[in-house]
């Protein structure tokens, strides 16, 4: 999951062990777990990774796509089982 840190242009994660496959400049998507979000919906590009070997999860930052500024609601659309 991503949260928010109070600044529109940075997104956190802090639940991605430190053997995650995550380096700066990857597309940030949705997974579809849950059935909240479609799989694949693009979010954000990871700005940086750091990892404290002392601590088993990495501090990534992620840079949202979404100009987060100036959005006050969202509409999120998926697409129905074919028939």
């Amino acid at each position: 999951m991503a949260f928010g840190t109070g600044r529109i242009n940075t997104l956190t994660i802090s639940s991605l062990p430190n053997n995650a496959d995550i380096r700066a400049g990857d597309l940030l998507v949705t997974s579809g777990l849950g059935g909240r979000f479609p799989a694949g919906y693009p979010v954000g590009e990871v700005r940086e990774v750091r990892i404290d070997p002392g601590r088993p999860f990495s501090q990534i930052e992620v840079q949202p796509l979404g100009a987060l500024d100036r959005v006050q609601e969202v509409l999120l659309i998926e697409q129905g089982e074919s028939e």
